[in-house]
């Protein structure tokens, strides 16, 4: 009855002693209502396999003194977990529970049991649910910042429904299975990962699951997000894999919604070699192409494991130009194509991708190449400026290699039409400042141009001015413009500084192009959502932001990598901690009067005007009578907090508001 040693027998009556088994029994809960449901006088408990009827009866009589009436016991099978249908049908557990022997009690009647709730209030789970509720309270809050207030607007604040304050777009869309390097009879399933819509790379679970194990370690406290899927003991069917595919993509999009961890060194360098692995170099050493605006090939010589940035730096040493850092702070390295698919002319291309730090130039260049060239399209990698504002371009005309890279790219805008010129006898001292090679009168006459220092965008769909609006998209001077209408000749202009939230989403249809939205400003206190369908929605999100970041530039005199990616050297892991330490408070927004306003927008119309008579120019003298979208901000923004967009399958992730930005700056 007992597994206690009993103690030794002592003569005499009655005895001192009590011996008391170690049985157990403890009350379970029933349902209130249905099948389970119980009489108020039957309590319902769990106890030690070992005790009968009888010992539930002496137990409960003896040492309680319940009022018992009727003891039934019964055997509860321990639920067991298949692995598969097929071992359910074969009868091959996986896992089984331990059986439970349960014990329902019936009291005399009168009796009533009420189920004892001991601890009605956790304090420990107070403060989680509290504190969960405060960060979903702020989280909404970053999204409507001051929203009551009249005339106010969050500048480049980007809004979700759904993902780092980051620039990564992330999926798993699919699986493929890949055969071990070593080893050809041995196979694995390898998980397609996708970053800002091209193919990242395929990584094998156990890396993923490592790499899972590392973020756990580090950054335990600050991750709150869905867990990783676990290892499985025996091989996943179809819907196993299905299953996990769709858990690693969700643990992928929750992890990019924290900026702190993205921009982490660790998680730079595991991204970067999930693409080394999944490439399978034949070679270390290999050599790549690097084109300058203007066209002009430098073949540079790396590792297969160099990243963005070392490419820039072997480019620098290539134009024997030692300050690296100023060409990483106004220059990017952009994966472009063709303009119409032509390969005649070297320098007449579209920007089809940026090139950020987590990746190798190389791989990503061979693995676009790869799905293009069945169409005949040869994607390459040209170095290209990230500078938004003419005005910023006049001190570094000081420099001259600085100098000579911008006019490679005003020449080469110039002579296949990117922008035009607005009166004859400007174009003739352009094309005579060109014979010349004189670089500083050509640049100084093109930042007067107000159509120069754009990039133009696939030609798209927009539902302004109306639904299914066919317009030609370009990005530059911090704003956003559509030419829509008869030949394109009606221009709509959209200023950055006035766009209070933006938002990327995935269409119904997988064969859509993406979806892009922005919130803006029309009029005093008139908001208006405006909807444009490209493929490069993403493209366009990462340029937005870098506009954001030039204005920050110019206030906190940081460079425009530092600004969205937190660290000018993100390679080093001590100036990646350093910038992410901490984030700053959120955004307070102050508002002119509104004479101030009026006199503002009066003082623009001049300029906007000259826009317009610029654009018709362009499209063969038609006139245009689109509404200008873009009277100055009139607002100062008082506060920045990471300039790092995420975006996931749904809906995109926050863009964060700007800081020490005055009405002089915006």
């Amino acid at each position: 009855m007992t597994s206690r040693l009993a103690r030794l027998w002592q003569p005499g009556n009655p005895q001192r002693r009590v011996f008391l088994p170690d049985f157990w029994m403890a009350v379970v809960d029933s349902p209130k209502a249905g099948r389970g449901r119980l009489p108020p006088y039957c309590v319902k408990f769990e106890c030690d396999p070992r005790m009968n009827r009888e010992d539930v009866y002496q137990y409960l009589i003896k040492i309680y003194r319940l009022p018992v009436r009727e003891v039934r016991v019964r055997v509860q099978q321990g639920e067991i977990e298949y692995h598969t249908p097929h071992d359910y049908r074969n009868r091959k557990a996986m896992w089984k529970e331990d059986d439970k022997k349960i014990a329902y009690v019936y009291m005399d009647k009168g009796f009533k049991f009420n189920f004892p709730d001991i601890f009605a209030k956790d304090e420990e789970t107070e403060m989680e649910k509290k504190f969960d509720e405060y960060q979903e309270g702020m989280l909404h809050n970053t999204q409507f910042v001051n929203r009551d207030r009249n005339g106010t607007l969050n500048v480049f604040y980007s809004s979700t429904t759904c993902l780092e304050d980051s620039m990564i777009h992330l999926s798993v869309p699919d699986t493929q299975v890949l055969v071990e390097r070593f080893d050809s009879k041995r196979k694995y399933i390898a998980y397609n990962i996708h970053i800002n819509g091209f193919f990242h790379a395929a990584v094998r679970f156990n890396h993923l699951f490592n790499f899972a194990e590392q973020i756990r370690q580090r950054f335990e406290l600050k991750y709150r997000g869905p867990e990783f899927p676990p290892k499985r003991v025996f091989q996943l069917d179809a819907a196993g894999i299905e299953d996990r595919r769709i858990k690693i993509a969700k643990y992928l999009n929750a992890l990019v919604q924290y900026p702190e961890i993205m921009r982490h060194s660790y998680v730079e360098k595991s991204f970067l070699d999930f693409q080394i692995e999944s490439y399978r170099a034949t070679s270390i050493f290999v050599s790549v192409d690097v084109y300058l605006a203007d066209g002009e090939k430098h073949v540079i010589k790396c590792n297969v494991s160099d990243n963005t940035s070392q490419i820039l730096k072997l480019l620098c040493s290539k134009l024997e130009y030692h300050d690296c850092d100023r060409i990483l702070a106004h220059f990017g390295l952009f994966m472009v194509s063709p303009r119409g698919g032509s390969q005649t002319e070297a320098s007449d291309v579209m920007i089809i991708r940026l090139l950020r730090n987590f990746e190798s130039p190389y791989i990503s260049l061979q693995n676009v190449n790869m799905k293009s060239a069945a169409q005949g399209v040869y994607h390459k990698l040209m170095l290209r400026k990230l500078i938004w504002d003419p005005k910023l371009e006049e001190p570094l005309l000081q420099n001259p290699l600085l100098s000579d890279l911008i006019f490679r790219q005003a020449k080469a805008d110039f002579q296949h039409g990117q922008f035009a010129v607005l009166k004859e006898e400007q174009e003739v001292k352009l094309r005579a400042a060109l014979q010349r090679d004189d670089k500083q009168q050509f640049l100084k006459l093109c930042h007067q141009q107000p159509s120069y220092s754009y990039e133009w965008m696939q030609n798209c769909e927009s539902d302004y001015p109306v639904s299914g609006t066919k317009v030609q998209l370009k990005i530059g001077r911090r704003q956003i413009v559509l030419l829509h209408g008869d030949q394109f000749s009606t221009v709509s202009i959209f200023r950055a500084t006035r766009i209070r939230v933006w938002r990327i989403s995935q269409p119904v249809d997988d064969a859509d192009p993406l979806i892009f939205q922005f919130e803006y400003l029309m009029a005093k206190d008139t908001f208006e959502w405006i909807t444009i369908h490209t493929n490069q929605a993403i493209l366009l999100s990462l340029l937005l932001q870098s506009i954001g970041a030039e204005i920050l530039n110019e206030v906190n005199n940081m460079s425009i990598e530092e600004q969205m990616f937190g660290s000018g050297k993100s390679s080093a892991a001590a100036d990646l901690e350093a910038a992410v330490t901490t984030r700053r408070t959120m955004p307070e927004i102050r508002s002119k009067p509104a004479e101030v306003i009026e006199k503002e927008l009066e003082k623009q119309k001049k300029e906007e005007e000259e826009l317009r008579q610029h654009a018709n120019k362009e499209t063969n003298g038609h006139g245009s009578n689109g509404r200008d979208s873009s009277p100055a901000d009139p607002l100062g923004v008082a506060a920045f907090d990471d300039l790092f967009t995420t975006i996931s399958d749904t809906l995109p992730q926050h863009n964060a508001a700007f800081s020490a930005i005055n009405d002089s700056d915006l």
